[in-house]
Order: structure tokens, then sequence, then C-alpha cells
């Protein structure tokens, strides 16, 4: 959802975005971790990441943005933010970079011989923790990102190569609003 830290073997900026950022308000009471999957409101936001994660799969840059805010920010290690209008430009222009570099990896195996090519770009969301309070929720996530290539090289042997484009943590801030729960931004930790 953007190419910055996150896809730092790119070097481009916003490809995952599933990530921003947010300061927590202080609480009177205390916030709990909401007993997962079992609470409905975690089911609700674990299917939006994987809604996500699939729009990685189709390289669908509006899918992948579509549960999140308006006012949506991401912010980066390094503290910079991205609006959701730039996270958009700079997921396409990831996946331009990244449909290039796997067009290369395939030039150079039709080259020696080789034969059917398949591309696959693999994204996983792992929750790690989800804590709720009131209309807010708190994610720590890990996110992975691979794009694996198969194909048959010359002497008829099956050949595999991946990509490793992010393996990252990020903490994420939802909010409860009259279209369900949207991501209002996230920050990336690791």
């Amino acid at each position: 959802m953007r190419l910055h830290t996150r896809l730092a073997a790119l070097t481009v900026a916003c490809f995952l975005g599933i990530s921003g950022t947010a300061s927590a308000k202080a609480h009177h009471k205390p916030a709990h971790t909401a007993k997962a999957p079992s609470n409905p409101d975690y089911k609700f936001i674990k299917a939006a990441y994987d809604y996500r994660s699939y729009g990685f799969v189709t390289r669908d840059c509006n899918r992948i943005y579509s549960y999140t805010t308006p006012d949506y920010v991401d912010t980066d290690l390094q503290g910079k933010q991205y609006d959701k209008t730039g996270c958009l430009k700079e997921a396409y222009a990831a996946f331009t970079v990244l449909d290039r570099r796997e067009s290369e990896i395939e030039a150079d195996f039709k080259s020696r011989g080789g034969q059917e090519i398949s591309n696959l770009l693999v994204h996983k969301v792992t929750i790690n923790s989800f804590t709720l309070k009131g209309n807010t929720a708190v994610v720590m996530e890990t996110q992975s990102l691979h794009s694996n290539m198969h194909g048959v090289t010359a002497d008829g042997k099956d050949h595999a190569e991946s990509l490793k484009l992010a393996n990252n943590v990020y903490r994420d801030v939802w909010v409860r609003s009259t279209q369900g729960w949207l991501q209002q931004s996230g920050t990336q930790i690791k």
C-alpha cells in the first residue's frame, strides 16, 4: 500500500498504506484487549485486512485503501507522513516499479530457455494484539509482502524466485463509523 520503508527493497514510499500515525488519548477507564477472534469488532477488522491483502494480489490500489477514513495518515519509520491521496499515488508508482522488476526477471529467465512463467504477489497480515476502547481499536500487526515467480527451466525442471518486499510491524488505529470500522492511521514500528 506504499513503497517507503514498508517496501524498503524497492525504496518507494507509501506502498502498503495499512498504517499511519495516531496519538492515543488518555482514558479514565483502562482499555481492554478484546478476546479475538470471537469478538465481532476483531472479526470485522480482520476481514478488512484480508480484503486489503487481496488488493495486493490483484494490484488494486483502491481496494487496498478502501477501509480507510478520508483523513487517513500513514507514517514511516523516519516520521514522514503521507495522506490517503499520497499513499494512493505511491502505491501506483510502487506497482509500476514492481511490474518492471518482475518483467526483468521473467525476460532473464526466458533468455535462458525458461518457460511457463507465473507471478504471484503474496501479502499477509498477522494481528499481534487488538485493543478496543469504545469506538477506537488499536491493532499491532505484522505485514509480509513477497513476489513469487515460478517457471520451468529449459531442461524441464521447476524453478522459483522470490522477492521479499516487506516484513514489518505497524500500530494501526481504527475508528467505528457509520460505514463500520475504518482505519484512521498507522505507524510503522519496525
